[in-house]
Formats: structure tokens, C-alpha cells, sequence
């Protein structure tokens, strides 16, 4: 009936500045059409473009997973593929603060 957030959490590996490869799971708590509660979960493995610099914006592509558990639908697991794009901020070279929007097909 309406989207909700996605909280999870993802690590990341970047052999190049301007290349990577993450790995994210996260959690979406929302509300079937019925009212119900539903929950969506993901795993997405990633690749991920970026300009090397250190306000750098980014586009971001893999095959994953999602899977949902509702009382209203049952539970199901299926293949996805995720696309997406976003700005990351590098406070340093450990931390990062990161704006990103994801579309799961």
C-alpha cells in the first residue's frame, strides 16, 4: 500500500577510488493493501562507479535477493536486480556519509 525505508547496513571493498564491490542486507518494514504489517528483506550484492573525489557522486548495480514476510501475502523469497545511483561525502578515508536511492526490479 506504501513504501517504507530501508534499514540495513553494507560493506564495502574499492581495490580502485573510482571502483567497488559491496555487500548490503537490510530490512523494510511497510504495510500490505489489506493494513497488515509486512516485512521486506534484501541482500544485494553490488558494484559500484564512482568519481574519485571527495564529494563524488556514483551509480550502482547488482543481482540480489529480496524476500518478504506477511501474514496477508505468506512468505516468499525471489531474485532481484537492483539499480541506483547517489552522492557520498568523504568525512575521511574510513568514514563516509552517503545519500543513495535504489530501485529493485
Amino acid at each position: 500500500a506504501r513504501a517504507g525505508a530501508d534499514l540495513g547496513a553494507r560493506i564495502g571493498y574499492y581495490p580502485w577510488s573510482f571502483l567497488g564491490v559491496e555487500l548490503e542486507g537490510g530490512v523494510i518494514p511497510m504495510r500490505a493493501a489489506d493494513a497488515s504489517n509486512a516485512t521486506l528483506y534484501t541482500f544485494r550484492p553490488v558494484a559500484l562507479l564512482q568519481l574519485p573525489y571527495r564529494l563524488a557522486p556514483f551509480v550502482r548495480g547488482g543481482f540480489g535477493m529480496v524476500g518478504i514476510s506477511a501474514a496477508a501475502l505468506g512468505k516468499d523469497i525471489d531474485p532481484s536486480f537492483n539499480i541506483g545511483g547517489g552522492l557520498k561525502f568523504y568525512v575521511n578515508r574510513l568514514l563516509v556519509l552517503r545519500l543513495d536511492i535504489v530501485d529493485n526490479v
